[in-house]
């Protein structure tokens, strides 16, 4: 049965690596795909818009057959669509064949999404908040290595595309754990079989805060390579780490964020990383066309958004149990921001400039502020504890 759970999380892991891996990809090869589609910025910003849109179809539609099917066969189905997906990129010479690409994409990912994050709460019920704090952070590994591939490619004489086939073989060999492993049956969690029913209100308010804070994430490691080259602060090649020190920034808090998670409530946890969200967007603001005062707010805003996806998953799941289709409908939320978030940006940098990226999620960050402490005035007082 332990060798079982060991496992079921190598599988959950070996997941987000791979969508951490084929997420990371986009941002900084944003400017080359805009040269080989022979597209403008406001036409790219369709290509996060439609892979969010697949976010969506794959986390409502197909993240509820969870609760029908047997979860490492769905994501075995998905690694394989994700692999198809990035090699149809890598060829895509027009707008309209990347955005049918990056749909596929996001459908796979977002199958990926609702599938890790329900399977490690039923296998693990109350206590799966460093699990999935875990698998974020394995996220966050796949998302680093991929901006320092392009980078190594574009250093090297290669093109930014090769980096699309060489993760799409990567991932591949994951097939073979999942067809492996038997996954988890559905579990109920103890420390809400008590609790009154959940109200739908509360479910929208949680799916609010995802499509607020996802779509902030999203398009802010989308552009910030972009915003640094377009501004000039960097060329194209030393832009692209600039999105690697963000995820490697997100992917480190995480691993922070595992003994955290254990000793801090959720509530401290998010409002914590709201606030640090905004003073790295306040160094990028006020530290001029400089690319060390860009680094270091790349890096705090990269911090900032470690622990805030699975803390708001774990919370919810204090309340309530989580099934596929609930699951579906937060990641539904995030998919939202993610897709409406980077087009409008993309649509400021045509009619604004590049420094309306900054001046958007600041905003948004305030809106997310005021969305956080309605969840929290819903909350029962006692049931705002630690998450482990």
């Amino acid at each position: 049965m332990e060798n079982n759970k060991k496992a079921q999380i190598l599988c959950y892991y070996l997941t987000f690596i791979a969508m951490g891996l084929s997420a990371g990809l986009l941002g900084p090869t944003l400017f080359g795909l805009t040269k080989q589609t022979g597209s403008t910025f406001a036409q790219i910003g369709f290509v996060f818009t439609v892979h969010s849109l697949g976010y969506v179809v794959g986390s409502t539609i197909f993240g509820r057959l969870y609760d029908k099917i047997a979860g490492h066969k769905i994501l075995s189905v998905m690694i394989v669509f994700l692999s198809i997906a990035l090699i149809l990129i890598s060829l895509s010479t027009t707008l309209w064949f990347l955005l049918l690409a990056a749909l596929i994409l996001g459908t796979a990912e977002g199958v990926g999404q609702v599938g890790v994050n329900t399977l490690l709460i039923w296998l693990f019920g109350e206590k799966s908040t460093p699990y999935l704090n875990g698998a974020h952070f394995c996220f966050g590994v796949g998302a680093l290595t991929s901006p320092l591939i392009v980078a190594q490619l574009l250093e090297n004489g290669y093109g930014f595309n090769k980096a699309y086939i060489l993760v799409a073989l990567l991932i591949l060999p994951a097939i073979i754990v999942f067809l492996l492993v038997p996954s988890p049956d559905f579990k109920r969690t103890e420390t809400v079989e008590n609790t009154k029913p959940v109200k739908y209100g509360f479910i929208i308010l949680v799916a609010l805060f995802y499509f607020l804070y996802l779509g902030i994430e999203i398009s802010f490691g989308g552009w910030i390579s972009t915003f640094a080259t377009t501004l000039e602060i960097s060329n194209e090649a030393k832009s692209a780490y600039l999105a690697s020190a963000f995820w490697a920034a997100l992917t480190f808090g995480r691993l922070i964020a595992i003994p955290i998670s254990v000793k801090l409530k959720p509530r401290f946890i998010i409002t914590a990383d709201l606030v640090l969200a905004l003073i790295g967007y306040v160094v990028i603001a006020y530290g001029g066309d400089s690319f060390t005062n860009t680094l270091i707010g790349t890096i705090i805003i990269g911090a900032s958004f470690a622990s805030i996806y699975p803390t708001m998953f774990s919370l919810a799941g204090n309340r309530f149990n989580i099934t596929g289709r609930i699951a579906g409908f937060f990641v539904m939320g995030g998919s939202l921001g993610s897709m409406i978030f980077p087009f409008s940006v993309g649509l400021a940098f045509e009619t604004s400039g590049p420094r309306s990226l900054i001046v958007f999620n600041i905003v948004m960050i305030f809106i997310a502020f005021g969305v956080l402490f309605a969840i929290l005035a819903s909350f029962p007082k006692k049931q705002l504890k630690p998450t482990s």
